[in-house]
């Protein structure tokens, strides 16, 4: 006999009151059982989903200070926790800013040898802040778009390490081709130097904590790979004695491909667009891959590198990344304009809570990524493997373990087929737009199923199908 419980337009409200955050028991490292995901000490399966911001403003061509301190981050994490979104990549600028990572002269020159500590203190101040809200931070070392690739030039005039900024006679720009490009490089050992000293002082500093994953950097110079490798060893060694080793992570070079980022030593990775950033069309967006068996890594999906962050993306769009990129085995993550303007639109002031001032147009993208953490938390995420066989899951977009699979359904007119042992099961449909669900026990003589869209559902729909 079948019983169906049908909750209609469940609201946000009612997951914000439900919510917890999971507080860090140990820092983060590679499942042993699934490498596709993290986990920490107490062994649990963890999935990062979250909205992140350039904690600058673009004006003109160049990113300047957008006043962020720890009370804005504060604000910024009430968005987090309003989404239920449990990662933030911690942006920083290595040019000039509001706090600057070294100190200057009376003439307002850099000094590379004084580090500042008001700079540490902040960046410290940030990640307890994430640790006492359960929100696992990136924390970003480098910052190609600070100057140092093509397409941030506008920004070099202000980067300590151009040779009329700093005091110690260093010229990241030796061929005077407009940026510095030879400040990620290994090229000139003085800098390497003092980019060392400034990574020792970051691990020291927040090496205590839990909650953090080290980002080499933001869309370095492709010209900058063996640069890169060094920054992640450099790291490991400097972690090795001390209390706590973290992971690493490393994204796609600015002006590279993929491709040549397989050979990546760290510990996860975060690709570009494969067909064309910003496209409609990107494979990344319309079919997201599983994550590649040649890194054995987990995978970061981020919007922010794929383009498909923008007001032209529908909701249905949105919704259809987040979980075609979570059921295909990835991480997701969403480049947020969240207070600034961005291309020639303004946020709406207290949206989704008082004091926050966002785009409601990507709602349904935060929104699916609070939702994917949930169904995370129902499921045994270490027993579940992707599969996008057609033949087994009709969508191809299906995430599948021992009695429990979860399914989306992209299409909004489309059913849901798959091919479940026989056995007794619960099946959940859930509607990602206004969350309502619909439940019921089955019998099932094993084979290929086909579940009809439900009535509660009027655009693209999720199951979930779990053993009793």
């Amino acid at each position: 006999m079948k019983k169906i419980i049908t909750a209609l337009f469940v609201s946000a409200f009612v997951f914000l009151i439900c919510h917890s955050p999971v507080s860090a028991s140990s820092p983060l490292r590679t499942h042993p059982q699934n490498w596709r995901y993290f986990t920490d000490d107490t062994g649990k399966t963890i999935v990062f989903a979250s909205s992140h911001t350039w904690m600058r403003k673009e004006v003109g061509r160049q990113w300047v200070p957008n006043d962020w301190n720890l009370e804005k981050f504060n604000k910024y994490l009430d968005f987090l926790e309003y989404w239920n979104h449990n990662y933030i990549r911690l942006w920083m600028w290595e040019h000039s800013g509001d706090v600057d990572i070294w100190q200057t002269d009376s003439i307002g020159k850099y000094d590379l040898v004084q580090l500042n500590p008001a700079y540490f203190q902040l960046v410290r101040s940030f990640v307890e802040a994430g640790s006492s809200r359960g929100i696992y931070c990136g924390v970003m070392l480098f910052q190609g778009w600070s100057g140092c690739n093509i397409g941030s030039k506008p920004d070099w005039v202000n980067h300590p390490m151009n040779k009329a900024n700093n005091v110690n006679g260093i010229d990241g720009d030796p061929e005077e081709i407009g940026y510095g490009i030879k400040v990620h490089s290994l090229d000139n050992p003085d800098i390497v130097k003092f980019q060392e000293m400034y990574i020792d002082k970051m691990v020291e500093t927040l090496n205590g904590f839990d909650n953090i994953i080290w980002e080499v950097g933001n869309e370095i110079a492709h010209s900058g790979l063996p640069w890169k490798d060094h920054v992640v060893d450099y790291i490991r060694e400097k972690e090795r004695d001390m209390p706590k080793q973290h992971l690493i992570l490393e994204s796609l070079a600015y002006g590279g491909s993929n491709d040549v980022e397989w050979r990546t030593t760290a510990d996860s990775y975060c690709p570009g667009a494969l067909v064309q950033w910003k496209s409609h069309d990107e494979i990344f967006v319309t079919k997201p891959p599983e994550p590649d068996v040649r890194l054995k890594k987990p995978v970061i999906l981020d919007s922010d590198h794929i383009g498909n962050m923008f007001s032209d993306f529908t909701p249905i769009e949105q919704r259809n990344w987040i979980w075609k990129s979570f059921t295909r085995g990835n991480h997701v993550v969403h480049m947020d304009a969240y207070d600034t303007g961005w291309y020639d639109q303004k946020p709406t002031f207290n949206h989704p809570v008082k004091g926050v001032a966002t785009f409601p147009h990507f709602d349904p993208q935060r929104k699916s990524m609070g939702d994917i953490l949930r169904y995370a938390a129902k499921m045994d995420m270490v027993k579940l493997l992707p599969c996008s066989d057609s033949t087994f899951c009709s969508t191809g977009f299906c995430l599948a373990g021992p009695g429990e699979y979860i399914i989306y359904q992209p299409d909004a007119a489309g059913n849901i087929a798959i091919s479940v042992p026989r056995g007794k099961y619960r099946v959940e449909s859930f509607n990602t737009v206004d969350s309502s669900t619909a439940e019921e026990t089955i019998r099932w003589k094993g084979g290929m199923k086909i579940f009809a869209k439900p009535a509660h559902v009027g655009e693209d729909w999720v199951l979930l199908i779990q053993k009793n």
